[in-house]
């Protein structure tokens, strides 16, 4: 579950930008690094396999956590405070 990391670190950090459906237009690059090494190694695909359900459920709570950032004043993509930064982390680690 460590991918979710810089996902999380790129998305508190950069923000995020509604022009790019919600993500940072680097956390696009993310996804496809990430892709290129997972499906190019055995060990991580089986990884992927066997955390897929502790993953989702993991994605689920992380994403209700960061549900109340983004329904609070100011804007929550882009605003420096606290509560959107950590919004925007826990948004970044359920991609």
């Amino acid at each position: 579950l460590l991918p979710a990391v810089p996902f999380a670190l790129v998305c508190a950090g950069l923000g995020l930008e509604e022009g790019y459906g919600g993500w940072h237009r680097w956390a696009y690059l993310l996804f496809f690094a990430l892709g290129l090494v997972l499906a190019g190694d055995a060990r991580f695909r089986a990884a992927v396999r066997r955390d897929a359900l502790p993953a989702a459920a993991l994605a689920l709570l992380l994403f209700a956590l960061a549900a109340p950032g983004f329904t609070a004043d100011g804007d929550p993509f882009t605003d420096r405070t606290p509560a959107a930064v950590a919004a925007r982390a826990l948004f970044g680690a359920t991609g």
